[in-house]
């Protein structure tokens, strides 16, 4: 093996790599102390902390509760399913790692994809546009130093979906003002920006009667691309109330279908807030126009600094990754801040 930036050499016999890939006496689960009679390391203790979060196929869980049989994000930007589990024991110091996407505690022995900048006085890697053209590799955690470069893999996977099937529900006695959906309508980038909308502004009563968006007293033009949206690929009228008391623009859709549908496809809360999976993968051109109708809701954008910022605010998790995900494939990354809960005029 050959250190890149030193030169370094070091030799792993094959009988070394044998049983480091494939280690001898190792039980896996959890034993019972009857079951054994030695404790010891064997290969590497190299480890992720048990509260890590892992990029599942689509959604994201703790490297605990990861089992054998799913697909985990690899550095490829493609998933990969898991083969086996370690579960080593370790009692030492570990290394936290902190960029702008979040954070990660390893052990110094973690292998780390990225790329470990010179720190020479005479190396021409000063600048950030000259450290991007630096090859990258694999690093352990202990030697990364701040500067250094920690990547994040982007998923590449596209699946085409021409339509979306809406199966068809059974009409409630009650209800005698509800239109049937239509049983498929074609997903293009405008249908995205309506559910980009229902995201960020959206909910449904709590009868599953009526969807409703809700706007700022400004935003009334953002009301009326709703209105036509819904009437496009529904069929259905909507009605907007303007309350300039609340300073706020409601657009209210009454039909229980749509309601049940809205609320399986994207959650029934702010904090269950989510995107479906067929979306997640979809190309990266027709997804922009879900994260426009998602920013014109709950996003803002300055243009008032020296580098112009857009921001997005959540308070659903699984959305927080989502978002991530889905600026990574139009090539935007973007940076994340967590606050703590507020209590205003009271």
């Amino acid at each position: 093996v050959v250190y890149q930036f030193t030169g370094e050499k070091w030799y792993y016999s094959d009988i070394v790599k044998e049983h480091f890939f494939n280690p001898r006496n190792l039980m896996l689960d959890e034993p019972d102390e009857s079951q054994y009679d030695a404790v010891g390391m064997v290969g590497s203790p190299a480890c992720l902390s048990s509260n890590t979060l892992i990029q599942l196929n689509p959604a994201m869980n703790t490297i605990d509760q990861v089992v054998r049989g799913e697909r985990v994000l690899g550095n490829d930007g493609y998933f990969h399913e898991v083969k086996i589990i370690f579960k080593p024991r370790y009692e030492s110091g570990v290394i936290r790692l902190k960029n702008q996407l979040g954070e990660v505690t390893a052990t110094p022995d973690h292998l780390i994809f990225g790329i470990q900048v010179p720190r020479k006085k005479e190396s021409p890697f000063v600048h950030t546009k000259y450290k991007k053209m630096m090859p990258s590799s694999w690093m352990h955690a202990g030697d990364i130093k701040k500067g250094d470069f920690v990547l994040y893999p982007i998923p590449k996977e596209i699946r085409r979906v021409p339509s979306l099937e809406i199966p068809r529900e059974k009409r409630k006695n009650w209800d005698f003002k509800s239109i049937y959906l239509p049983s498929r309508i074609t997903v293009a980038e405008d249908l995205l920006e309506l559910f980009g909308y229902f995201v960020a502004e959206g909910s449904t009563r709590h009868d599953g009667s009526e969807v409703i968006f809700t706007f700022g007293g400004g935003e009334e033009r953002y009301a009326r691309r709703v209105d036509e949206l819904i009437k496009k690929y529904f069929g259905i009228s909507t009605t907007i109330k303007n309350r300039p008391l609340n300073h706020r623009i409601d657009v209210a859709v009454y039909n229980i279908y749509l309601a049940k549908l809205f609320r399986e496809l994207f959650g029934d809360s702010a904090e269950n807030k989510k995107v479906p999976e067929f979306i997640l993968f979809l190309e990266p051109e027709i997804q922009q126009g879900f994260l426009r109708g998602l920013w014109r809701g709950d996003g803002y954008f300055s243009v008032r600094r020296f580098q112009p910022r857009a921001g997005f605010a959540t308070i659903s998790e699984t959305l927080l990754h989502q978002v991530i995900w889905l600026l990574l494939r139009s090539k935007i990354v973007p940076s994340v801040y967590k606050e703590k809960a507020k209590i205003k005029d009271g």
